[in-house]
């Protein structure tokens, strides 16, 4: 009887002290539950209070077009200009060249035109638009992203963002452009003025060539003519020396050779004299015979 009434008294204390239990693991889990239903509307709130961001991708790739020049120079022949490759990456920098083009999109002036786009201040729009350029490794792609309050705005801003790139591009091919241009005309200055001095100076060669040539055929023809009066005199001497050996020859009844030795004598001092003495030798005895001949 002792052992059968132990287990009859035993249940009802067991089943008592149960319910203080299970009320106080129910009291924790309801406990939890309330602290993250609390935690969940709190950041619930705190993410309704936050104003949403979106993001709004675009992309563009580099065109493979390379740039050629031809000139034609006349008189010389044509002039080219051609890269060889078209391909951006035909010289096989070591330089991405999209690194050229995400530069110029964060510049200052990309940002100022992008900005006044969408009727914002430029420190507004990096602030809120936050412009990003990401460069694809591999392929020709640049990425763009930028950030807007609604898709809307975002789509906007990417929208103003892009136009802003590609109108600083093209104004900065106008003037690489106009830069080529002006070197182009330089050259071609410089080829016209070297031009001009050559032909300047061909024809002042060609004027004092043919002003030289004009003197020495001036020249040329007055000493023919002095060399014709020249010879002419002489000539004339010669015909008049002629005569007067052929005269005394006849007169002397000499002979060719001795008249010449006689006429060499004439200009002779000595042959002056001798003949002076001869003469008045000759007078005095042409007297002589005239007063002493019967």
């Amino acid at each position: 009887m002792t052992e059968s009434s132990i287990p009859i008294r035993a249940l009802p204390k067991a089943r008592q002290r149960s319910r203080p239990n299970r009320l106080k693991w129910f009291s924790y889990i309801s406990l939890g539950i309330l602290s993250n239903a609390a935690i969940l509307g709190l950041a619930f709130f705190v993410l309704q209070q936050i104003p949403r961001t979106y993001t709004s991708k675009a992309a563009a790739i580099i065109p493979g077009v390379g740039s050629q020049g031809s000139v034609q120079l006349p008189g010389v022949g044509q002039a080219s200009s051609n890269p060889g490759e078209k391909s951006p990456y035909g010289y096989l920098l070591k330089v991405d060249p999209r690194e050229n083009y995400q530069y110029i999109a964060m510049s200052e002036v990309v940002l100022t035109d992008a900005a006044a786009a969408v009727n914002t201040s430029v420190k507004d729009f990096e602030e809120f638009a936050k412009p990003r350029v990401s460069l694809d490794r591999g392929t020709t792609i640049i990425e763009f992203e930028v950030d807007g309050k609604s898709p809307l705005e975002a789509q906007r801003n990417t929208r103003a963002f892009y136009q802003a790139l590609v109108k600083r591009i093209d104004d900065l091919r106008v003037e690489e452009s106009a830069r080529q241009d002006n070197k182009t005309l330089l050259a071609l200055d410089s080829a016209n003025s070297n031009l001009k001095n050559a032909q300047t100076k061909l024809s002042q060669f060609k004027k004092k060539s043919l002003l030289k040539i004009s003197e020495q055929i001036k020249n040329l023809s007055e000493e023919v003519e002095r060399l014709r009066v020249e010879r002419a005199n002489l000539l004339a001497q010669q015909q008049a020396a002629t005569s007067g050996l052929t005269q005394l020859e006849a007169n002397l009844r000499l002979s060719t050779d001795q008249a010449a030795d006689a006429l060499m004598l004439q200009d002779d001092e000595v042959f002056k004299k001798l003949w002076q003495n001869y003469s008045d030798i000759s007078a005095n005895l042409t007297i002589l015979n005239t007063q002493w001949t019967p």
